[in-house]
């Protein structure tokens, strides 16, 4: 768990550089709208991070799944018949199966809250200067 915060905190800190980087933080000497710029960064980036770990949920509910499905049986369509016989399963062992071992999101969360929380200590500081 620790190793999948890591390499989520890694890409969250790269989307914010580039977030921030775009929005101009390495151009001003304010340091007002540099706090400002943080705030926008940092909080649009979290609530990405929590909205890809609610899609998560949503797919792990199985919400998603007769599109995998049906994506699955048309590739199916162009096989040959022995590749048929062996990989053809019905839409109930696929559900089964897809239920078996579901996608952790917890990391997901834990990174956009901090990001979030990071946001907030910015507006802070950035209404304090």
């Amino acid at each position: 768990m620790k190793k999948k915060i890591l390499i989520t905190s890694s890409v969250a800190t790269s989307i914010l550089i580039a977030m921030a980087s775009i929005l101009g933080i390495f151009d001003t000497k304010d340091a007002k709208e540099i706090f400002k710029i943080i705030t926008d960064a940092s909080l649009v980036d979290g609530v990405v991070f929590i909205c890809v770990g609610l899609l998560t949920i949503c797919s792990n509910k199985g919400a998603f799944r007769i599109f995998g499905y049906g994506w699955n049986s048309f590739i199916l369509l162009f096989q040959n018949d022995d590749y048929k016989l062996t990989h053809q399963e019905s839409y109930h062992d696929y559900n089964v199966r897809k239920d078996a071992n579901p996608k952790q999101v917890k990391h997901l969360f834990i990174v956009g809250l901090g990001l979030i929380i990071l946001s907030l200590v910015a507006l802070a500081i950035y209404s304090i200067i």
